[in-house]
């Protein structure tokens, strides 16, 4: 097989959230073909799991729980379409915690559908429109944010940076206010973000926050009478890790047989 190899290069921030990212990169490989970390963005892999999320839906309509899932994913696979998923996935576990499910082995449907959030989560930025690039390593570790982490929040993704990916279950703020579903709010469904984890993204473009309407839009959906304190960075924030100094990477990201990652130190 002709392999194709991307690489990326990357000068840390010299913050607490860079340092913490860069012990949990240490305890793993740096490269997507060590048998100790998956990157999920190859071609095969990205087959793979399209393959498995398509199996999980079967599965998970099998059982005797009365909602069903209905995304067609034989003409394609978008972010909306994950969207879609994800929202039946968190309507679940919200029953599941009400004590709503009715007479089903809520068991058995819990372990469907983690799985199922977990393919959700390997596939975005690998549908059609996307416009970041991400990928998660193995062992997978989750890196609380301490108060000075949290201190280190951003507010916008910047094309040619480096970011930490998140570690939650669930929506924060910033998510529901994008995807416009201010029902998370009165359903008190949102997450703050508590960790980071051994997971990045890579942003294709700058991706601009209107801080000023989502603001507007959680005082018109009460969010701090819900207990959501709108402000802090734990609900809408971003952690950086560094610059992106060198990258052979397109945004065709599945082209790529093998992803490599490094660390400059002194760049």
């Amino acid at each position: 097989m002709n392999e194709k190899t991307g690489t990326i290069k990357v000068k840390p921030n010299d913050t607490d959230t860079a340092r913490a990212f860069m012990t949990a990169m240490d305890n793993s490989s740096k490269q997507t073909k060590e048998v100790n970390h998956s990157f999920f963005r190859s071609k095969s892999e990205v087959v793979t799991v399209f393959l498995r999320l398509k199996e999980v839906i079967r599965l998970m309509n099998e059982t005797s729980y009365d909602r069903k899932i209905n995304v067609d994913l034989e003409s394609s696979l978008t972010q909306e379409k994950l969207s879609k998923l994800h929202e039946f996935f968190e309507d679940m576990g919200e029953r599941i915690r009400s004590n709503t499910m009715g007479d089903v082995d809520y068991l058995e449907c819990w372990e469907i559908g983690q799985e199922l959030n977990h393919l959700i989560h390997r596939l975005e930025g690998s549908t059609d429109g996307a416009n970041w690039m991400t990928a998660t390593f193995l062992p997978f570790q989750r890196i609380s944010l301490t108060e000075k982490m949290y201190q280190e929040g951003t507010r916008e993704f910047k094309k040619d940076y480096m970011y930490a990916g998140y570690a939650e279950t669930g929506k924060n703020l910033y998510n529901a206010y994008y995807d416009k579903e201010d029902d998370l709010i009165k359903r008190k469904m949102v997450q703050p973000q508590r960790a980071i984890c051994s997971e990045f993204f890579l942003p294709m473009e700058d991706m601009e926050f209107d801080y000023e309407d989502y603001a507007n839009w959680c005082e018109q959906n009460d969010a701090k009478k819900y207990g959501y304190d709108y402000e802090h960075i734990k609900y809408h924030g971003k952690w950086q890790i560094g610059r992106v100094i060198e990258s052979y990477l397109t945004i065709n990201f599945p082209m790529y047989d093998e992803i490599r990652y490094r660390i400059e130190e002194n760049a």
